[in-house]
């Protein structure tokens, strides 16, 4: 490269001819566009710099996440098995000793404490269906869970504390008569049961029965018409019962 004025030789990081000392017009533009290339070189670095820093920040977010979900199904996994073991240990345990538990069983069935009952095999997590010993009683489990929780609510029912005996109440409680009501009108439809079971059956649904009856007229108020008529009752028609009951009981306060 020449100077335009001496034509001595130069190059473009000469800002001036070491010849003639005249400015060297080239080598201006040249650091000028250097200045500007950097400019941009270090916002870009910057810029790089400032992603990448977020991105790794999010990764290592991302990570401890998937970390804690992989440890929390793992919990539940271990959890899950560990309740499986012990359920499994007590079904093992009420099975060897299945003389000692069906005399209990049967004896609350005799002095017609359901509750107990109810609480008994809840407790002890036993299985009937599948079970060579407790078959007998497994189509009485879910009327005798239905009866005890319809008494319990009944119970507030009979109370009549409005602060204490909410909407939800009431739904527990329909709910409750209406899955009792709904096995009591079926108890007739099983000609398959083995006989023993059958008459077990029915003496401790029909028993239920009557008790619900009893405990409506003598605590809650209602006619001996109207307990006799709930099994025959829809579900509708008596949740429309016990609400006007209800709104009975509100009137004489």
């Amino acid at each position: 490269m020449k100077c335009e004025f001496c034509y001595g030789t130069l190059t473009l990081e000469d800002e001036y001819c070491p010849c003639c000392g005249k400015p060297n017009a080239a080598a201006k533009q040249h650091i000028e566009d250097m200045k500007h290339y950097k400019g941009e070189f270090e916002s870009t670095q910057k810029y790089v710099k400032e992603k990448t820093g977020i991105f790794s920040q999010i990764t290592v977010r991302v990570v401890i996440i998937a970390v804690l979900i992989v440890l929390i199904i793992g919990a539940l996994i271990l959890m899950n098995s560990a309740w499986n073991i012990v359920m499994g240990m007590k079904r093992s345990y009420a099975e060897e000793h299945h003389q000692e538990f069906t005399a209990i069983m049967d004896r609350y069935l005799e002095e017609r404490d359901y509750s107990a009952y109810d609480q008994f095999c809840s407790a002890n997590h036993l299985r009937f269906y599948d079970s060579e010993h407790f078959a007998k009683y497994d189509k009485l489990q879910l009327p005798i869970s239905y009866y005890t929780a319809a008494i319990d609510s009944l119970q507030k029912y009979r109370e009549f504390d409005p602060d204490t005996f909410q909407d939800y109440t009431m739904r527990s409680l329909m709910d409750s008569l209406n899955g009792f009501y709904t096995r009591f009108n079926k108890r007739n439809d099983r000609e398959t049961w083995e006989k023993d079971d059958r008459t077990l059956f029915l003496q401790v649904i029909e028993t239920m029965e009557q008790e619900l009856r009893s405990y409506l007229v003598v605590y809650c108020g209602f006619t001996k018409e109207e307990a006799d008529s709930l099994s025959e009752l829809t579900d509708a028609r008596r949740a429309v019962l016990f609400e006007d009951k209800w709104e009975e009981k509100t009137n004489e306060k």
